[in-house]
């Protein structure tokens, strides 16, 4: 039950309890009884806004604990007939025009004088109220806000009341198969990227938690050897360690099916390790993995819990940067990305599904990327561009691929006039078409490649091979001034 005040004509302050299938019109008698004033004369106000007394309180858009202002009304209320019309259950209306002062029982008596026993029950809906038994006597049309003529629409039904207690529509959750069979009918399937079957790795994954949570039987019958067996205590594996092979597993797993992959072809077009393949090559695999294997253990929610809790932190703590700081931390980005990475796998798809792969440096503008392609396709002066979607960003052509966010790898789509053909790319590419898994498999070489390499060079740095700038003279008089007080220029 909610609360309203109401601020009378003569500035007194009035705490009314309304429920909330009342009328506004309530409110106001209910004010107008405790001061003895005449309802007709007066209407209700919200922020200068007069309300519509007829009006249930939940559908008035007033909140809770809200002030009301009580208003003279510009013309007095006067009650008129009102045309009510009942709708049975089998569809049929019956009209009739009564006073507001009259209430539901009698409405009913006199247009369904049938349904209107007490042996059947009948029940009045409007709006969201249900009213039956003793209440059809002590409801009138007024209360429901039905008053100075109008018309209104009512039902009538013949039920139980306890029937109305309980909610309709509801259905039983259709029965689910059982894990097991879920999992014996999985046929394998291949996954494009890695070139393993969705099927292999899963059971072998399970077979690996199977291993780690259960310890080693011992045989039912002992050996009988001239010494005597020592037991050795079994150290006690936490779930940290237990999840640690199951994560090392997923690596493995792709390199060995990779390797007992027969259908790869790759053929390599030139230096940059470029090859052409088409979508259509790559296999997709849609196995429905049961829910058990998505549920996270105890040290997973530990960590997840620890990372949002840090990303918290930094947000609220974050500093409020200039736009030369925004362009310090992101040219340290681009700088942290250089040292990273020193090339990036291109990939440029057609609109006819298929992609050029190819190398290239970190430094090299989108505009080398476009003169590459132009080598490939039939009509070398056509006019295009190169997009990443999405959402779908144009390239500029003298922007380098690690300012356009195209490191370490992307996804390039190849852009020109819609009028044009599908067929961009020259005849003799299609005879030296790789496969999917074949490209994966050369992207996955580039990759092992860069970093081993990354790794030999780091090393021990020459001082010697490297000059420090000297600074300009006029900075070099000033500071040597400077050095001997310690203080800071402002």
């Amino acid at each position: 039950m909610q609360s309203v005040t109401v601020l009378t004509h003569h500035g007194r302050r009035q705490a009314v309890k309304v429920e909330p299938n009342k009328t506004v019109l309530w409110i106001l008698e209910e004010v107008c009884k405790k001061f003895d004033f005449d309802p007709n004369n007066y209407d209700l106000k919200c922020h200068n806004k007069l309300l519509d007394l007829s009006q249930m309180f939940r559908f008035a858009g007033l909140p809770n604990n809200c002030t009301l202002e009580m208003v003279e009304a510009k013309k007095k209320r006067i009650e008129q007939d009102l045309t009510i019309c009942v709708q049975l259950e089998d569809g049929s209306r019956v009209n009739g025009s009564f006073p507001s002062s009259t209430s539901l029982k009698d409405v009913i008596t006199i247009l369904c004088p049938l349904k209107s026993s007490e042996d059947q029950s009948p029940v009045v809906i409007y709006m969201r109220s249900e009213i039956f038994g003793d209440a059809l006597e002590k409801t009138t049309l007024k209360s429901l806000g039905l008053s100075s003529g109008g018309r209104a629409l009512i039902r009538l039904i013949n039920t139980d009341p306890e029937s109305l207690k309980v909610q309709a529509n509801i259905s039983a959750p259709l029965p689910q198969k059982p894990k097991e069979e879920i999992i014996e009918k999985e046929k394998p399937r291949i996954i494009s990227n890695a070139g393993c079957s969705d099927t292999f790795q899963f059971k072998n994954i399970q077979l690996l938690k199977e291993e780690v949570s259960t310890p080693d039987k011992t045989p039912e019958q002992p050996m009988e050897t001239d010494e005597p067996v020592k037991e050795e205590a079994l150290p006690s594996k936490s779930t940290d360690e237990a999840v640690k092979p199951i994560k090392q597993l997923n690596h493995e797993l792709v390199e060995e099916s990779m390797e007992q992959e027969v259908e790869q072809i790759i053929n390599i077009l030139d230096s940059r390790g470029t090859i052409v393949f088409s979508l259509d090559s790559m296999q997709t695999s849609n196995v429905d993995l049961p829910d058990s294997f998505f549920e996270l253990t105890e040290s997973e929610v530990r960590k997840l819990y620890r990372d949002l809790k840090v990303q918290l932190d930094e947000i609220e703590n974050k500093p409020l940067m200039t736009t030369e700081l925004r362009k310090l931390e992101e040219n340290k980005k681009i700088l942290n990305q250089l040292s990273m990475y020193k090339s990036c796998a291109i990939r440029i798809q057609f609109p006819n599904r298929y992609v050029i792969q190819s190398k290239f440096s970190t430094v090299e503008t989108v505009g080398v990327v476009m003169e590459f392609v132009k080598q490939f396709l039939i009509d070398s002066e056509m006019e295009f561009y190169l997009f990443t979607t999405p959402p779908k960003t144009i390239l500029d052509m003298n922007t380098t691929l690690i300012e356009s966010n195209c490191v370490p790898s992307a996804l390039l789509h190849f852009g020109c006039d819609p009028t044009l053909t599908n067929d961009f790319l020259k005849p003799d590419l299609y005879e030296k078409l790789s496969t999917g898994t074949g490209a994966s498999r050369v992207l996955a070489d580039a990759r092992k490649s860069d970093s081993s390499t990354s790794s030999d060079s780091a090393g021990p740095s020459n001082d010697k091979n490297f000059e420090k700038p000297k600074p300009p003279t006029n900075f070099l008089s000033s500071s040597v001034s400077r050095e001997n007080t310690g203080a800071i220029p402002k």
